[in-house]
């Protein structure tokens, strides 16, 4: 099952560090695989938005 850390921090408030909430799941008999970061590798990028063009 995959599931974001947002959410289960919602459900589970907590301050632990990524690696100690894996930890925490694993010695609960939760299976943690892998973990995906979102975003990973996209620093510097810059969105905008047109919002009028003139001629």
């Amino acid at each position: 099952m995959k599931f974001s850390e947002n959410w289960l921090r919602s459900l589970a408030p907590t301050k632990a560090e990524r690696a100690d909430l894996l930890h925490r799941l694993t010695m609960a008999g939760l299976e943690v695989e892998g973990v995906e970061v979102l975003g990973e590798g996209l620093d510097g990028i810059v969105i905008g938005e047109i919002i009028a063009a003139e001629m």
